[in-house]
């Protein structure tokens, strides 16, 4: 997508050099796959997202949100974000993490910064 927007502004004379590609991104992390997507589907996100169905989300394929998001171990999340780098984004300011409580808060994002962040500043 995001080579599809520099030949897009290539085309009409626009440098995109400098531009910060800085998608929103759902997280569940978790120590396990079906914890973590467990987790995901029990959050106040996923149910939000299900409530904008038949409005703003009203032609978008819910089942891909789970595609789109980081959800997984932390060796799941640091490879999307790898994934996410070779394409293109430049940062990811925007994480919400998918929990339901500010214990699950917590835990998540020390989770996320004992073990993705480490590995991710390397990228």
């Amino acid at each position: 997508m995001i080579a599809d927007i520099r030949a897009h502004a290539a085309t009409i004379g626009r440098d995109l050099t400098g531009f910060d590609f800085a998608p929103q991104q759902g997280i569940s992390i978790a120590r396990t796959r079906s914890e973590a997507k467990e987790r995901f589907l029990q959050s106040q996100l996923w149910h939000h997202l299900n409530s904008l169905k038949t409005s703003t989300l009203k032609f978008q394929d819910l089942s891909a949100v789970e595609q789109h998001s980081f959800i997984g171990t932390p060796d799941d999340i640091i490879a999307r974000i790898r994934e996410y780098r070779e394409v293109g984004v430049t940062s990811l300011p925007g994480l919400i993490f998918a929990v339901n409580t500010p214990r699950e808060a917590l835990e998540a994002m020390e989770l996320f910064a004992s073990t993705v962040l480490p590995a991710v500043k390397k990228l």
